[in-house]
């Protein structure tokens, strides 16, 4: 009787063993399971607010731009308002007698002087644009290092 019971109570030992032991692999299992949760809900966090940058720096350049297009349609209306001052003041020039020779050479240094803004414009545009495409490299660059450095530093884990 009493090897049956000690049996018995080996066979229940073993068993509670084997319990605990399951548990502990079940307890092991979901913490397991809950940072790597963690670790996908901290990466999609990641990946939102690297999104959100990349939407932001998109969208600040494309201000730029569009403040550059204003700026560029402004000077191209404020030149036409200089043609035509310009137009009027030959005219009005033409009606004070001045001379042919005198209103072509006025003319002449006016064109001159109006491709010279607009050359000197135009080089100006270019060279904001560059430094613009510069920076927005720059920018695009880092973003991407960083991402990189991101995606290492969750591969890691």
């Amino acid at each position: 009787m009493r090897s049956q019971q000690r049996i018995v109570l080996e066979l229940e030992r073993r068993q509670d063993l084997e319990g605990l032991e399951a548990q502990q692999a079940e307890s092991r299992r979901a913490a397991a399971e809950d940072r790597s949760h963690k670790k996908e809900e901290d990466l999609r966090k990641e990946w939102r607010k690297e999104d959100q940058k990349v939407r932001f720096w998109g969208d600040l350049r494309q201000q730029r731009e569009n403040l550059d297009r204003e700026k560029i349609h402004k000077e191209q209306e404020k030149e036409e308002r200089q043609k035509e001052i310009v137009h009027n003041q030959m005219i009005t020039g033409e009606r004070q007698h001045e001379s042919d020779l005198q209103e072509r050479r006025r003319q002449q240094q006016l064109q001159k002087a109006s491709k010279q803004r607009v050359s000197k414009r135009v080089e100006q545009f270019y060279q904001q644009a560059e430094r613009e495409a510069l920076k927005d490299e720059g920018l695009q660059q880092h973003l991407r290092e960083h991402n990189l450095q991101a995606l290492r530093s969750a591969m890691l884990y």
